[in-house]
């Protein structure tokens, strides 16, 4: 009785000793408005164990193209993930993503996460920042929106900034363009009240064959503003860089 009683307290102590898995950082990929995908941090369909950090790597990714064909998609994703810094202690909030598709078609990736406590500003600002390049990919285009959901709803989609457009470039074969803003970018937000939740979505159009491919990237930020704005704007494109830095370190070690 004795040594089941201690067996039955290893076995509590080793409970309390696995770190929870988390279940509100999450990608979902969609094809119109039908979910064909969904990446769990640290539930399903992550590779990388890390905390805040979602990875897809062979296994996954394979899971998620044979997904894609399953809906009578001619694409294939090389590469995706992203990063959340909710629950990190740093005084802004970010969520990042990064991949690379290729093929030809729509999709849109959908990247979501809550529980956000920083800034603890009432007043925050809400930067969206993308890149995109498109190789032999002529016709092809994409659109990165970032949202942010007062209610901590992490697929909510509340709050919209403008939104930044991209077109691969007439005549080059690999092209980088600047992404056009349409609407308010950043956001400037008063009253608000914490948690929050932030998501970011990237749409994209590819028009060609195996060879069209689109590397994208967008962070999606947010400061206080209890300091003068052109200080605030500063502080969230470090936030910005910093939390891209964290994504491309994630990349590499997934």
């Amino acid at each position: 009785m004795r040594g089941l009683r201690r067996l039955m307290m290893v076995g509590a102590a080793l409970l309390l000793t696995i770190p929870s898995a988390r279940a509100d950082f999450e990608i979902d990929i969609f094809s119109g408005a039908t979910l064909i995908f969904q990446s769990i941090d640290n539930v399903a369909e992550d590779d990388n164990p890390v905390a805040n950090q979602i990875g897809l790597s062979a296994g996954a990714l394979a899971d998620l193209n044979s997904a894609l064909a399953g809906a009578g998609l001619t694409l294939q994703f090389t590469n995706l993930s992203a990063t959340s810094n909710a629950g990190s202690g740093d005084p802004f909030a970010g969520l990042t993503v990064n991949g690379q598709v290729r093929g030809s078609g729509s999709i849109t990736v959908d990247v979501s996460a809550s529980d956000y406590n920083n800034p603890i500003s009432p007043d925050k600002v809400v930067n969206s920042s993308a890149s995109e390049t498109f190789t032999s990919a002529q016709g092809s285009t994409g659109v990165f929106t970032s949202y942010y959901n007062p209610n901590n709803n992490q697929a909510g989609r509340v709050t919209a900034t403008g939104f930044l457009s991209f077109a691969a470039t007439p005549g080059l074969l690999v092209s980088s363009p600047m992404g056009i803003p349409t609407g308010p970018i950043p956001l400037f937000l008063n009253g608000t009240t914490n948690p929050f939740a932030l998501e970011n979505v990237t749409t994209l159009n590819l028009v060609g064959d195996l060879a069209t491919q689109i590397g994208f990237s967008g962070t999606t930020g947010v400061v206080g503003r209890l300091v003068p704005e052109p200080t605030s704007i500063a502080l969230l494109l470090f936030g910005g860089s910093f939390m891209a830095i964290r994504l491309r370190r994630a990349t590499k070690l997934a």
